[in-house]
């Protein structure tokens, strides 16, 4: 039982989601399942209520329902309103949960939807975290205990017995070791599972060099499972001290990257097979569990310790939390080299751009993606995922057609087999990243082919000069003529009008349109939204800007000449001014100069480069890219 003092601090600045949680496990009382947590990996708001309480009854008529199910994680809301309150009548129904399932599961057999490997697995978790406090309570007796017990055991050899080679690469891999650790953690000898954790000590230490990549991104290209891998690492070295230590450099650097792909709003991007989630939460547990006010971000809900946290880390945890103050997010740029995720920050907005090697069926087909928060709104959004059926939606979520991207000939960049896989996906070539203090540049390119075979190569070039001026470089190489689309995204509620998005002005050569498009927030939700469009005819050879400015700069486009006074038509030049202080021009160019004079001008000023801003107030030349 917690302190009366905790619960009276909820009571007083948590009582929304006080209510929340206590709402749940009343259901949950009456056989109600509703997955709404956080970080579910496939959550769905509609309550379904087992009449008889049956393991392989799926009410959704989507198979990950039955998993959800399986899973029992929402045990740990009994529990906490337990522990709150008091009433035995929370703990009873634990029991009954598990003494239910354990009834009905005889036999171990991954043909049945009720033992997958990773469901088991985080079956195994959640019971490990509350049978000891039906103990504690004399909630079971030791006939009961030990039962549990058994069934655990059971539930873990099979695991260990069906591990495949593959999941070394996998979140499902780290799922099963962490269950057998914290399993035979919590209850040592009674369980017997030598054999079980000797092999998942070795095994995870590889997992971990596998999949977590040097720059501390998970290797799947999808930030919900590179969230759900963190906070199970998260809850191993809170439980286990050693691990603590073994794992304390990967921690470090997996919470770094939650760090950047923070949005101002508190919510992340929702890149590969993810959902829009907030990140108050899995911050607050690496910032207890690290010890490290740097990961508790100033950011909405924050400074109230969120419940399920409260459950996993306890009183102890709280403490160290009210410790703890809450930082501003990272400035400047981030370039996550191993993955291809760079993140520009500058004040109140944020810039995400993808230029990565293929993860695992998670990844969606995204190459030279760009996702923009502007004054805290986010304006291009990532469309997320809505569902792992097979199905005409998922395929078009999945694919570079719901993207940022470019298109070319309205063909998309990838080929779709099916829900997990592909029959060709755009193939990397390079990402760069340089920052000169406020300006930014990153740089994309891959080479993919047209439905019938031919080559064409993709280069993405984004300058972020401060929060408030951005310039998109699109360059497309493809023998014979061409149209390209452009497309962006837009953020709910946003409407685009006489080529203005919120406070943003877009100028572009040709026009972009406005067009119909979906999203989904999270798994099982599907939305309308908006997206722009705009198509350019081309043969061979095309590069094309799109500027993003904040309406008060004025940008207009400036002829290039050679330094003999000869006009250069392969470059282009914007002169941009807010301010006096913020008066720029900007040059850009995608080709060597082999001939002739190399010296350009722009507007009297002497440059020399394949990206530049030039500071007309300090003459300071910032080159990007020589």
């Amino acid at each position: 039982m917690y302190n009366q003092s905790v619960l009276e601090t909820l009571e007083q600045e948590q009582q929304p989601a006080l209510k929340s949680v206590l709402e749940s496990a009343k259901l949950l009382l009456e056989n109600v399942f509703v997955f709404d947590d956080n970080w579910d990996m496939e959550p769905c708001l509609i309550p379904y209520r087992l009449s008889p309480l049956r393991w392989d009854m799926d009410c959704h008529g989507d198979e990950e329902w039955l998993f959800m199910l399986n899973r029992q994680e929402y045990l740990w809301k009994l529990s906490l309103v337990f522990q709150l309150y008091g009433d035995s009548f929370y703990l009873e129904k634990m029991k009954d949960f598990m003494e239910s399932w354990v009834a009905q599961v005889q036999e171990f057999s991954l043909q049945d939807l009720r033992c997958r490997t990773i469901d088991t697995a985080i079956r195994c978790i959640s019971w490990s975290r509350v049978i000891p406090l039906l103990r504690d309570n004399a909630v079971i007796d030791d006939e009961e205990y030990y039962s549990l017990l058994q069934s655990l055991k059971n539930q873990l050899t099979f695991l260990k017995s069906n591990y495949r080679p593959k999941d070394t690469l996998s979140n499902w891999g780290i799922f099963q070791t962490v269950a057998i650790l914290l399993v035979d953690h919590a209850f040592g000898d009674e369980v017997k599972l030598e054999s079980e954790r000797q092999f998942a000590a070795e095994e995870i230490l590889a997992q971990v060099q596998t999949q977590i990549l040097e720059d501390g991104t998970q290797f799947e290209q999808s930030f919900l499972y590179h969230v759900e891998v963190f906070q199970l690492l998260l809850e191993l070295a809170d439980r286990i001290p050693k691990y603590a230590v073994l794992l304390s450099d990967t921690l470090k650097k997996m919470g770094n990257y939650v760090l950047w792909m923070t949005g101002p709003d508190g919510h992340n991007i929702a890149v590969g097979d993810s959902d829009i989630h907030a990140l108050h939460d899995v911050l607050q547990f690496a910032a207890i569990v690290l010890e490290d006010a740097n990961y508790l971000l100033d950011i909405p809900n924050i400074r109230r310790l969120d419940l399920k946290i409260l459950f996993l880390v306890g009183e102890e945890g709280l403490h160290t939390f009210q410790r703890l103050i809450p930082v501003k997010l990272p400035q400047g740029g981030n370039h996550f080299y191993e993955s291809g995720h760079s993140l520009i920050r500058e004040g109140e907005s944020l810039i995400f751009f993808k230029a990565g090697p293929m993860g695992s069926g998670h990844s969606h087909s995204d190459q030279n993606q760009l996702c923009l928060y502007h004054r805290s709104k986010p304006i291009f959004i990532d469309p997320g995922r809505y569902t792992y059926r097979e199905c005409r939606e998922r395929y078009f979520l999945k694919s570079s057609l719901a993207h940022n991207v470019c298109l070319l000939d309205d063909v998309p960049s990838e080929q779709i087999e099916n829900s997990w896989s592909y029959h060709s996906y755009p193939y990397l070539i390079s990402h760069t990243s340089k920052n000169r203090e406020d300006c930014h540049l990153l740089q994309g390119v891959y080479q993919a082919k047209l439905a019938n075979g031919q080559p064409f190569w993709h280069e993405r070039q984004v300058l972020s000069v401060g929060a408030d001026l951005i310039f998109l470089f699109d360059i497309l190489d493809c023998s014979g003529e061409h149209t390209l689309r452009t497309q962006f995204v837009l953020g709910p509620d946003l409407n685009f009008l006489e080529n203005k998005i919120g406070d943003l002005q877009i100028y572009s050569e040709q026009n972009f349109v406005l067009k119909d498009s979906l999203y989904s927030p999270r798994y099982n939700q599907l939305e309308a939204t908006r997206k722009i469009v705009r198509q350019e005819s081309f043969q061979d050879h095309l590069a094309t800007v799109t500027v993003i400015a904040e309406q008060g700069f004025t940008v207009k486009k400036v002829p290039v000449f050679r330094s003999n006074q000869e006009l250069f038509p392969h470059a282009k030049a914007f002169s941009c001014k807010r301010t006096e202080d913020e008066d720029y021009l900007i040059l850009f160019q995608d080709r060597d100069i082999y001939r002739g004079e190399k010296l350009l001008v722009v507007d009297g000023v002497k440059l020399r480069g394949k990206c530049i801003v030039y500071n007309r107030k300090t003459k300071e030349i910032r080159r990007l890219r020589h």
